[in-house]
């Protein structure tokens, strides 16, 4: 066992210079890496966000309005309708009920 274990240390011993230039570019690439990955995760997550505001946004505009629309054509059919009269295309002044 003993003699594994040598065997190991000597050959960390003999790549030493191998194993602290990797180590080095590891954590360069890997500081790099973080340096151009934080931000962009941050700019996605903001993105994301900002979908789902608006997402939930217009859901609700799209609800209210429904709602609205709806009272509205509810009380449009309750006023009586006036005739149609004959409208020329140019027509200006008075309108079609005359207001």
């Amino acid at each position: 066992m003993n003699a594994l274990l040598r065997s190991a240390a000597r050959g960390l011993a003999d790549r030493a210079v191998e194993i602290t230039i990797v180590g080095a570019l590891t954590g360069a690439t890997l500081a790099v890496t973080c340096w151009f990955a934080i931000p962009t995760v941050l700019a996605a997550v903001w993105w994301a966000a900002v979908e789902v505001r608006l997402w939930r946004a217009q859901r609700a505009a799209t609800a209210s309005v429904g709602a609205a629309d709806l009272l509205s054509a509810a009380a449009r059919s309750a006023a009586p309708e006036l005739p149609a009269e004959a409208v020329s295309a140019g027509q200006t002044g008075a309108g079609r009920a005359g207001a």
